[in-house]
């Protein structure tokens, strides 16, 4: 039970990511951005290259589907 004398004290506002730093600590600053950089560069290709993959692998199994649908014909008639 509060008496009343007690106050509560207002909700701290949530960190914006405007509000946090850039360079994460521990990192050297300037060089710390750039090995920051070039991981973000190295994952971007990574996942440039999975997306590639993907996308020939959706086209062969839209191939598939097609040829699926054939055998399904195929073994209805016997």
């Amino acid at each position: 039970m509060r008496t009343g004398g007690e106050r509560q004290e207002p909700p701290q506002p949530q960190p914006q990511p405007t509000d946090l730093p850039r360079d994460p600590p521990g990192r050297g600053g300037a060089a710390g951005s750039a090995r920051g950089k070039h991981q973000i560069v190295a994952d971007m290709k990574r996942l440039e290259q999975e997306t590639r993959s993907l996308e020939e692998e959706l086209e062969e199994l839209e191939k598939t589907d097609r040829v699926s649908v054939a055998c399904l014909e195929y073994n209805s008639l016997g």
